[in-house]
């Protein structure tokens, strides 16, 4: 899990009480128990960033720069 400063902040301001948590997606296990899930990870994340646009005041997430 990534540290958010920010989230992390309103969290312990404002409680458990005032945030919402809800699996928006799942990620299908394979057979071999040491496969490494990293990049299926990264790819969801992106594809919902890229789908809820959660930045600003409508997220705590950052846009990240392109090169």
């Amino acid at each position: 899990m990534r540290h958010n400063k920010e989230l992390q902040e309103d969290f312990k301001k404002h409680g458990e009480a005032e945030f919402e948590f809800e699996k928006i997606d799942t990620l299908e296990l394979k057979d071999d128990i040491n496969y490494d899930y990293t990049r299926d990870l990264e790819t969801l994340e992106g594809m919902w960033l890229e789908k809820i646009q959660p930045y600003g005041e409508i997220g705590y997430n950052s846009k990240k720069i392109e090169r």
